[in-house]
């Protein structure tokens, strides 16, 4: 295994339990088990309503508390190769959301469930976590609100950083100075929807995501997700 350790202690343990069961899974069928190969895949809850989601890979449940609307799990590790990701409501086996993922070996993905509660999908990206260059941080922009159309991203009052995203894409990470900012969301033709301000630090990357409903209230309403992949 090659992949950077860049998880968080808490997450340790049950990664430790995730990898013990497929392993010994591997160990009873082949006593002379090979090294495996693995990723490193996030969850994220991106459907905005009150559905809380637990999540399984290959069949084995991996978060702990089912992830509410903008909860993420972090990443875990699992084989690289096709995986069968299921998504449950929390608290129950009724499945929501299914799929099967092809991971690459050392690869860092994310996987955001959006669309409403009655009607959710995913959506799959690698997450590129090469360190940018010296002085400097990196961004992205996912548009993954189900009633947004195309949005823009743009620093309040500066440069529109990503002009044109649809639903359900992602755009290229990006350089950029590591400063405060207000990240404004807008539709294509400039009318602001909402901001969010942030402190971007040198050296790390970051995933900026609009989600929530244009006509949503309170936690479903249309905003902006920030966080940092590293």
């Amino acid at each position: 295994m090659k992949i950077k350790a860049i998880l968080t202690n808490s997450l340790r343990s049950s990664l430790l339990v995730l990898l013990t069961i497929i392993l010994f899974s591997a160990c009873r069928k082949n006593r002379s088990v090979e090294p495996q190969e693995v990723a490193a895949l996030n969850v994220a809850n991106a459907s905005p309503g009150p559905l809380a989601i637990n999540f399984f890979l290959n069949n084995n449940l991996v978060n702990g508390p089912a992830l509410a609307f903008t909860q993420e799990s972090g990443y875990v590790l699992t084989l690289a190769g096709l995986n069968k990701f299921d998504a449950t409501s929390g608290g129950t086996t009724q499945v929501v959301a299914r799929d099967t993922i092809q991971l690459k070996t050392d690869k860092y993905y994310s996987l955001f469930i959006t669309g409403h509660n009655l009607s959710l999908s995913t959506f799959l990206t690698e997450d590129d976590l090469t360190l940018p260059p010296s002085g400097k941080a990196k961004i992205r922009f996912l548009q993954l609100s189900p009633d947004g159309g195309t949005l823009a991203l743009r620093i309040k009052g500066g440069a529109v950083l990503f002009p044109a995203q649809a639903y359900k894409t992602a755009s290229e990470f990006i350089s950029i100075d590591p400063l405060a900012y207000t990240f404004q969301l807008e539709e294509t033709d400039g009318t602001a929807i909402r901001e969010s301000s942030i402190e971007l630090m040198p050296g790390k990357i970051y995933t900026v995501w609009a989600g929530g409903l244009k006509d949503g209230l309170e936690i479903n309403a249309m905003g902006l997700k920030i966080r940092a992949n590293n």
